[in-house]
């Protein structure tokens, strides 16, 4: 396997990771209160989207010639930094909720 191979399938295994993250949040959610309910599904569909543009960025990679590789790499990078930076941030004001509660 080649270097931008096992680099699609790392990216592609993280987002797989988040989205799954996201739906087993989504379903704790359904015993909430409406008002929490509301609010953290529009963040939920907003991180989702993220997602979405992620996938989409490494769809658009298929085969690039290798000097243009980095440069695909690095817009790669700057969404899944994005993306994570998004859904860890999402979790941590979660936590902080409930331990407010």
């Amino acid at each position: 396997m080649d270097k931008q191979q096992a680099y699609k399938d790392k990216v592609k295994a993280e987002i797989n990771e988040h989205a799954a993250k996201l739906a087993a949040f989504k379903a704790k959610l359904k015993s909430e209160a409406a008002d929490v309910k509301s609010s953290s599904i529009e963040k939920i569909d907003a991180l989702e989207q993220k997602l979405s543009q992620a996938k989409d960025r490494l769809t658009d990679i298929g085969e690039v010639a290798e000097e243009s590789w980095e440069s695909v790499k690095n817009r790669l990078e700057e969404a899944r930094n994005d993306v994570s930076k998004s859904i860890k941030t999402f979790f941590e004001d979660d936590e902080n909720k409930q331990k407010k509660q």
